[in-house]
């Protein structure tokens, strides 16, 4: 007799799947053509995020007119996790948010000690944990 495993959450790849039927060049396709670098994205972590592959940007963006020479840089640190509710029948392990606040940032609108921001936590498993 042969078992196969319950499964009771997307795996890496399954995730990656779901975010590629995005449209392309939504932040959901982007992220899904990047590796995951931080598996297990935990509370008072600093990470910085993958801006630069999924918001580039060159010459003058935006209504806020602000100067950009290839992407930004934004380092935030994740405070609370929220969970989103769903009818589905399979959870998904990947689909959660994270309350962050910004502690570095080169960009105009998401200064360090401005509001806290809501990060998908697909976002926060492909960025860059940094080490104090």
């Amino acid at each position: 007799m042969t078992f196969k495993g319950i499964q009771f959450f997307e795996t890496d790849d399954e995730e990656s799947g779901r975010l590629a039927q995005a449209p392309v060049g939504s932040t959901s396709h982007s992220l899904s053509l990047l590796p995951v670098t931080n598996s297990h994205p935990n509370e008072h972590q600093l990470i910085e995020l993958p801006w630069r592959e999924i918001h580039p940007c060159s010459g003058t963006t935006g209504g806020l007119g602000h100067e950009c020479d290839g992407g930004h840089r934004l380092v935030v640190i994740p405070l609370k996790r929220s969970r989103r509710s769903t009818d589905e029948s399979l959870p998904r392990r990947y689909d959660d948010y994270w309350g962050c606040r910004v502690m570095a940032s080169d960009h105009s609108s998401y200064s360090v000690g401005g509001h806290d921001l809501s990060i998908s936590e697909s976002e926060l498993r492909r960025g860059r944990v940094l080490e104090v």
